[in-house]
């Protein structure tokens, strides 16, 4: 009994002096440019999944519709899309209320 608890006392001590090379930072195999590009490509493949659902969300949105308000909603994005042609950034009150440098 007094044997075989001083080996395993011994066993335990001996276990606590070796230490185990363990890296506390994984390794990096990749340099940055690969890694860099690497995290490009992610960033692209989750905006593509995301324009892809919001997407499908405005099919459905519309789809959901009845014909009089599809009518009324491709109405307005069409003449939406004619005005933002025009080029007007500025509000029209910022367009009115302006000062204007008149030649003497």
């Amino acid at each position: 009994m007094k044997v075989s608890r001083l080996i395993i006392i011994f066993l335990l001590g001996l276990a606590s002096f070796i230490s185990i090379d363990a890296q506390a930072q994984r390794d990096r195999s990749q340099n940055p440019k690969q890694q860099a590009k690497q995290q490009q490509e992610l960033r692209q493949a989750r905006e593509k999944k995301i324009n892809n659902e919001m997407k499908e969300r405005e099919e459905r949105h519309v789809k959901i519709q009845d014909k009089k308000t599809r009518k009324r909603m491709k109405k307005n994005r069409k003449r939406s899309e004619r005005l933002a042609k025009r080029g007007n950034s500025e509000p029209f009150f910022r367009r009115i209320f302006r000062k204007r440098h008149f030649k003497r």
